[in-house]
């Protein structure tokens, strides 16, 4: 006879219940730090505000991975908008970085 899978651990939360279909499986949303150096001067030139990129696999890979994680989780822009698309999900990114510099 077969082993029954062990059922995952529902994970306490303060977010707003999500539907079942949209929900992640606990063991598969992960957290990683990360450290980066930033130049804290003003910035006195022109800074773009539109970028466009081919990413690589593993790159793509990435942030669709962060994409899911912070849709399921209910993660808003500083604007209130709710994180869905992956161009919401590398504003989210520039907002925490943004807010975590010196």
């Amino acid at each position: 006879m077969g082993k029954k899978p062990l059922p995952i651990p529902e994970l306490p939360t303060d977010e707003p219940e999500i539907a079942l279909a949209e929900q992640a499986p606990a063991s598969a949303v992960g957290e990683v730090i990360v450290s980066l150096h930033i130049d804290t001067s003003p910035i006195i030139d022109y800074a773009s505000r539109h970028f466009d990129c081919q990413l690589d696999r593993k790159q793509a890979n990435t942030l669709r991975q962060l994409q899911k994680a912070m849709d399921v989780r209910g993660e808003r822009l500083n604007n209130g908008k709710r994180v869905v698309t992956k161009i919401d999900t590398l504003r989210r990114v520039l907002e925490v970085i943004a807010e975590a510099k010196p």
